[in-house]
C-alpha cells in the first residue's frame, strides 16, 4: 500500500524551463512574474527564447503558463530541471 503521508513530487516546488517561439527582449522579465530570460536560439527556420523559474509548486506552474497564454506566446516545451540540469531531484 503506498505511503499516503508523503508528498507527491508534483506537490513540491522544483525549477523548470519554459520554451517560447521567437526573441523576447530582456524588458519582457517584469511582464512574466517570477521567470527569468536565459537565452534565446536562432535555428535556420525559427527563434525560441528559454524561460527559467526558481522555484515553482503547480499552481505557480500554472500560473505562468496561464501569463504565457495571457501574452500571446507560442509555447514549444516545458521541462521539469533534473538535479543535473541545477534543478532538484
Amino acid at each position: 500500500m503506498p505511503d499516503r503521508t508523503a508528498t507527491p513530487r508534483a506537490a513540491t516546488p522544483a525549477r523548470y524551463r519554459i520554451t517560447i517561439e521567437g526573441e523576447l527582449d530582456p524588458d519582457w522579465g517584469a511582464w512574466l512574474d517570477g521567470l527569468a530570460i536565459v537565452g534565446s536560439h536562432r535555428g535556420p527556420d525559427s527563434t525560441h527564447t528559454a524561460l527559467e523559474s526558481d522555484r515553482l509548486d503547480q499552481p505557480g506552474l500554472r500560473g505562468a503558463l496561464g501569463r504565457i497564454w495571457d501574452l500571446n506566446l507560442v509555447l514549444v516545451a516545458v521541462a521539469r530541471l533534473t538535479e543535473h540540469d541545477g534543478g532538484r531531484p
